[in-house]
């Protein structure tokens, strides 16, 4: 492998003209700028160019330039010469065409990515930062406003020329003594210097906006690909309100024929990003780091239920500490868990519990599929694939299997469908004629009362999840008083004929579960509650009417392995209740 120096700009720009990607590390200008921080070595075969940069002792590839024809050919390469060298294969930078072509020419599971969430490229418009026009750029218009109004006839934008270059250096060199991370602005600079050396080989754009005869501002850009301008260097006296904002604005005008700007990513700093992110990005260009697969599908111990509830807890939205540690504590069995593990760490987990359910005149038991999450950066890998292919494997023998999810398509390849339903509904006024009975409503937990409830309820229903004392007992009880959730018990004169399980935020409550058949009942306790807040959310049943305007929801899905117990629960459907939390 070759060094990569400023005599080979014509051998390697033709490569990455010809075949380069949008993304900021596939520039000529860029591989120069730090190629003595991040040194870049590469071959130019007869089909293709390959690379790898060295930093700190360890060697990371780039993707390979060439044609798809020769794609597979050079990844090839890159996969001989890394086994010959001992050298670990890892792309870095990589975007999704590049993903694509990886999984359209080698067999699945040959390589793993991961998103790498700090490398993401900023994309910005052209014309909203040249003009400064919308809503969006209202903070940026005032900034600039500001600088005209103090500066007006003080200061000029010069496009680069070469004669400027110690003036620059030297603004630079300035610039850096303002800042901390000095030993990292070196770096920069002696770079930035290497490409003003070169400015014209490198076909580099670039100006300096002076205040007064002085140099305060300087930008150094070049064509990145196509239509799109990136950004290598925007440097300002920070203690002038506006100037960045103006620099910017004044070398985009003078770049029209460009239609997006490339600003590279945010390094992980928070500060960067912000800043980032204030300039309203179109997108962010996802990169991802590429290496061989070394993951196992594991039954995992003990030692693993640290990691897959910090899994669980980033994954799923609508839990918090409190109720990931209650599951976890309670509910939780490695028994009937998968998960994908490489070199000790969890990428992706499920489980499947066991579960029996009252079809017909039937005890059907079966299993519930819950808790399916990937690390979030690891996505798009195939891994709820595998574990989901095996556990329906393990468990063919089951007649149905039953899950909740937040996409119920990506299911269906697994022949999953939305069998049963439930309603939401918003109640915001009180019910009007309600039979002329006494009702009474009691804040009381006890597991025997609640069970009778439930049973007597579901005697309407042909369909339903068996639960028994210790169901309440030892999990729905403490998960509910966990949560900070009530429980309430209607009482029809002196029989208790159902409860309520609510939580109650601000003006409004959610009813997690009404296990009450009367409807007068319920109408009447929706009043009650209706007395202490503006709107109550109620999930009920399928065929529980209270308004008209109730949204039914897809609850849960079902892969059903027998014809006779499909048929039946396709009939079952208006009276089938099951109602899961976790």
């Amino acid at each position: 492998m070759k060094k990569i120096d400023y005599n080979d700009i014509e051998e390697i720009r033709s490569y990455i003209e010809k075949y380069g990607y949008n993304e900021y590390n596939c520039n000529i200008v860029t591989l120069l700028m730090w190629k003595d921080v991040y040194e870049l070595y590469y071959e130019i075969h007869e089909h293709f160019f390959v690379g790898y940069w060295l930093y700190h002792d360890r060697i990371r590839w780039m993707m390979p330039l060439c044609d798809e024809a020769h794609f597979k050919e050079a990844v090839d390469f890159m996969l001989e010469y890394s086994k010959q060298h001992e050298i670990e294969f890892v792309v870095e930078a990589a975007v999704e065409p590049f993903v694509e072509l990886l999984k359209k020419y080698y067999p699945k599971n040959t390589f793993i990515w991961r998103l790498e969430e700090n490398a993401g490229d900023y994309v910005y418009d052209v014309s909203m930062h040249a003009t400064l026009k919308g809503k969006k750029m209202q903070k940026r218009r005032n900034h600039y406003n500001a600088f005209i109004k103090e500066y007006e006839g003080r200061f000029k934008f010069i496009p680069y020329q070469n004669y400027m270059q110690e003036e620059v250096l030297r603004f630079l060199n300035q610039w850096k003594d303002s800042h901390d991370r000095k030993e990292d602005i070196e770096a920069e600079i002696n770079g930035i210097g290497g490409l003003l050396a070169h400015y014209d080989e490198l076909n580099l754009l670039g100006g300096c906006l002076y205040i007064d005869g002085k140099i305060e501002a300087f930008t150094l850009a070049s064509r990145l690909y196509k239509d799109t301008l990136q950004i290598h260097v925007e440097k300002a006296n920070r203690s002038i309100r506006g100037l960045y904002v103006a620099v910017l604005k004044h070398f985009l005008n003078e770049h029209l024929d460009y239609h997006f700007i490339n600003r590279e990513d945010d390094l992980g700093l928070p500060e960067l990003r912000k800043a980032k992110m204030d300039l309203h990005p179109l997108y962010r260009l996802n990169k991802y780091a590429i290496g061989l697969n070394q993951t196992k599908l594991i039954r995992p111990d003990d030692q693993y239920t640290a990691q897959i509830k910090q899994l669980w807890l980033d994954c799923f939205a609508d839990e918090n500490e409190t109720s990931t540690d209650f599951y976890f504590n309670h509910l939780y069995n490695p028994t009937y868990t998968y998960a994908i593990e490489c070199y000790g760490q969890i990428l992706a987990a499920m489980q499947i519990k066991p579960m029996t359910l009252k079809i017909g005149d039937k005890d059907v038991d079966t299993h519930f599929i819950v808790g399916v999450c990937t690390k979030r950066n690891f996505r798009g890998n195939g891994f709820m694939r595998t574990m989901m292919n095996q556990a329906l494997n393990d468990h063919k023998e089951d007649q149905l299997l039953i899950l909740q999810a937040y996409n119920w398509d990506i299911y269906h390849s697994f022949d999953f469908h939305e069998t049963y339903y439930h309603k939401k509904a918003v109640i915001k006024q009180p019910f009007e004629n309600i039979d002329n009975v006494v009702y009474n409503f009691k804040k009381e937990v006890r597991a025997e009362s609640l069970l009778k409830s439930y049973q007597s309820f579901t005697k309407a229903y042909t369909g339903y999840r068996i639960r028994d004392i210790d169901y309440y007992q030892n999990y729905f009880i403490p998960y509910h008083q966990n949560e900070g959730h009530f429980i309430l018990n209607i009482y029809k004169e002196e029989t208790c004929i159902g409860y309520l399980v609510y939580e109650k935020s601000n003006d409004s409550i959610l009813i997690h579960e009404a296990i009450i058949g009367d409807q007068s009942g319920l109408k009447a306790v929706l009043n009650d509650l209706l007395c202490e807040v503006k709107q109550i959310e109620i999930r009920m049943a399928d065929n529980i009417e209270l308004i008209d305007n109730e949204i039914t929801l897809a609850n849960m899905a079902v892969r059903c392995q027998d014809d006779g117990l499909k048929t039946e629960i396709e009939k079952l459907t208006s009276t089938l209740f099951i109602s899961e939390i976790l």
